[in-house]
């Protein structure tokens, strides 16, 4: 892996419609202490006090949209990487 890419915290990008701004947060090795459920709620949260609305969460395991503050929808799809049999 690139150190270089790894070693990114945060970036912003503004998509091509001009107005909207989206953010993406990763996990750095401060947040390892946290459980991954109580990082996510407290990234939701520093979002949305900077401003942002949370109108929906995506993700493949529960441990992504649990947790305050909620979205107004949230949408659990499959993992195919796990198979159950």
């Amino acid at each position: 892996m690139n150190v270089e890419l790894h070693n990114i915290r945060e970036f912003q990008v503004v998509a091509t419609s001009g107005h909207t701004l989206l953010r993406l947060s990763t996990r750095g090795l401060d947040d390892e202490v946290k459980g991954l459920q109580n990082y996510k709620a407290d990234v939701r949260e520093q979002l949305m006090g900077g401003g942002y609305s949370n109108w929906g969460i995506l993700g493949d395991q529960y441990s992504s949209i649990e947790g305050l503050p909620r979205a107004k929808r949230t949408f659990k799809l499959p993992n195919p990487l796990y198979y159950v049999s």
